[in-house]
């Protein structure tokens, strides 16, 4: 059987490379590799590009470690504050994930957005979990879940700085397609240093 390329048309012999169920020669190869790879990428995209999806995904992360944090609260009666280094983590590793794993200063700074949000949540699902019920003679509200964040004590206040830095770190300028794990090595390694 005879099989011609798919974009030249030239006839091919016993060697040649199946692209997207077709054949392909090897002077065509490359460039219908890269335009298979394009169309799967966009037709995975949103209006906006990676930027839409690093915030939808690090919203998400955001909030289900805003919930965490509220249930904890408002369960215990205890305020969970080692978790804003975790939502930090979350939402640094989410958004870059969104991003198709490329890092770079628009997605750190939306990385600390994202994790002041997932705070601010978590103080704002407080006060909706307790029906804006006094604490230490201050109502929870709106105010409340706005300021809480900085002013949850030094513990408190050391936590989400060292959140902020973890999404910030997550969302740095690497090399495009690492993973979370070689992420995390690769802190666990400059913090050695």
């Amino acid at each position: 059987m005879t099989h011609a390329c798919q974009r030249c048309r030239i006839l091919l012999d016993a060697r040649f490379e199946i692209i997207d169920g077709q054949p392909a020669c090897d002077e065509c190869a490359p460039g219908l590799r890269e335009e298979l790879r394009r169309r799967q990428t966009e037709s995975l995209s949103l209006p906006g590009g990676w930027w839409t999806r690093a915030a939808l995904f690090g919203s998400g992360a955001a909030l289900a470690g805003a919930l965490v944090y509220a249930l904890i609260f408002t369960g215990t009666g205890l305020e969970p504050t080692p978790l804003a280094l975790a939502i930090g983590a979350l939402c640094g590793i989410a958004a870059r994930a969104g991003a198709g794993n490329k890092g770079g200063l628009p997605l750190q700074f939306l990385a600390l957005g994202l994790t002041y949000f997932g705070m601010f949540s978590a103080y704002a699902l407080v006060a909706l979990f307790t029906n804006g019920a006094q604490h230490d003679g201050q109502p929870r509200d709106l105010v409340y879940a706005i300021t809480q964040p900085f002013v949850s004590g030094p513990i408190g206040l050391i936590c989400l700085v060292v959140g902020f830095f973890l999404a910030w770190r997550f969302c740095a300028e690497g090399k495009a397609g690492e993973s979370a794990q070689q992420l995390w090595q690769r802190l666990a390694d400059s913090s050695r240093d």
